[in-house]
């Protein structure tokens, strides 16, 4: 099944001007976020700062984020009929740690993660589901005119390591 997406006209000024004011505000949101972490905000993206608590900072900064990219990745995997991909982006272990990938499949509604990221054998996810039909709608306003209707239940996932799905 295909979607189709919204997407930016960015040879419209208005759209162009639109993203322009977008891409301002988060630059300056995350100078500010920086600042109040005590990290540098002459070059944002830059993590070889030679300062060792600088760099310690630099450091659990990216493995809170790619730990979060992880995190939600498991959830799309749970929550998607098919995972949005069969690998995550590179995730640290731990801060400072060379990077991993995560493999995803589904065995049914359940997610098998390798290598195994957590100190429990499985971890059980009730999810919050509200079933429509599977069909393409033609517009937002009809999607969201249906989701009243559908019926509401709890979908349990377990997401769990590749030997125990066998």
């Amino acid at each position: 099944m295909s979607f189709v997406h919204e997407k930016f006209d960015l040879t419209e000024p208005s759209e162009k001007f639109a993203v322009s004011k977008f891409q301002h505000r988060e630059i300056e949101r995350q100078e500010d976020l920086r600042t109040k972490l005590g990290l540098r905000t002459d070059k944002p993206t830059h993590h070889k700062h030679p300062h060792e608590v600088t760099q310690k900072k630099e450091d659990q900064l990216t493995f809170n984020f790619r730990m979060l990219q992880a995190m939600d990745f498991l959830s799309l995997a749970a929550c998607c009929t098919t995972p949005p991909a069969s690998e995550s982006q590179d995730v640290r272990p731990r801060p400072g740690a060379t990077p991993i990938r995560f493999s995803v499949a589904r065995r049914g509604d359940d997610v098998t993660v390798d290598p195994w990221p957590f100190d429990q054998p499985q971890v059980e996810l009730k999810i919050p589901v509200c079933r429509i039909p599977a069909k393409p709608f033609a517009s937002n306003d009809e999607l969201r005119a249906i989701v009243p209707c559908g019926g509401s239940e709890i979908l349990t996932c377990i997401i769990m390591p590749p030997a125990a799905a066998k």
